[in-house]
């Protein structure tokens, strides 16, 4: 009789077996920060609600003292400005106090110290006392959505920094430094610096930045960052796997 042939066991598919467990790792984690935001959003949901229902009983609080100073009213009149806003998301009231006697004086506030409070209500307290609350409110959310836009740069966007965010007190003057790759296992470290000339505007009026490590070169559209917020346009500048 002819002797037996051994068959060979096959070997196992190391690399392949690696890759899979590389994507199944991915996916668990992409599955997580799925379910950590729909939670962020039902809890944001109930907020929102919670907050506009209060925004409604100052509005009411509002209309309520204007018609007592149209109605000649001498005593001081506490206005709402409005809850500040920024991207769907509420933040935090201001106030300011106002005597009507006869003419209208502001008495205190909790503005910040940039915003010009002085030259509105120049411009517009005894004249046109919507336009003046109206202004400060722009004035106001633009300074929430500066500084948010920094917040979720960083809370979005940690892993593509190199180092902190820095910032003006009135958030015109946002600096970071992104770490791109260049497409052949090395990094460069790019120092962005954006400019707001307008308090009124959200989006900055200037960009500039810097190259560290300068071979081989990057190549960076900074335009991007006066055409989105600072969070979406690093979305776009440096996608997830580009530092992966």
């Amino acid at each position: 009789m002819a002797p037996k042939k051994k068959t060979k066991r096959a070997k196992p598919n190391i690399a392949s077996e690696e890759g899979l467990l590389y994507d199944l790792e991915r996916l668990q984690q992409r599955e997580e920060r799925i379910k950590k935001q729909q939670e962020l959003e039902t809890t944001e949901e109930q907020e929102i609600s919670e907050l506009k229902k209060k925004v409604q009983q100052l509005r009411k609080k509002r209309d309520k003292l204007l018609q007592q100073k149209e109605e000649g009213c001498g005593k001081v009149l506490q206005e709402y400005i409005g809850m500040t806003k920024s991207e769907g998301q509420y933040h935090e009231p201001y106030y300011v106090e106002i005597q009507a006697n006869p003419d209208l004086k502001i008495i205190k506030h909790s503005l910040p110290y940039f915003i010009p409070l002085d030259k509105v209500a120049g411009e517009y307290l005894n004249t046109n006392i919507q336009k003046f609350f109206s202004e400060l409110g722009i004035y106001l959310n633009a300074l929430v959505s500066r500084r948010e836009q920094m917040n979720l740069l960083w809370s979005e966007h940690s892993s593509k920094l190199d180092g902190d965010v820095t910032n003006s007190p009135a958030y015109d003057l946002i600096q970071f430094t992104l770490r791109i790759s260049n497409g052949q296992e090395k990094e460069s470290s790019i120092s962005i610096k954006l400019c707001y000339d307008d308090f009124k505007c959200t989006l900055p009026s200037s960009v500039s930045y810097h190259v560290k490590q300068e071979e081989p070169p990057v190549q960076l559209d900074v335009e991007i960052f006066k055409t989105k917020y600072i969070h979406r346009a690093v979305r776009d500048l440096v996608p997830e796997d580009s530092n992966e």
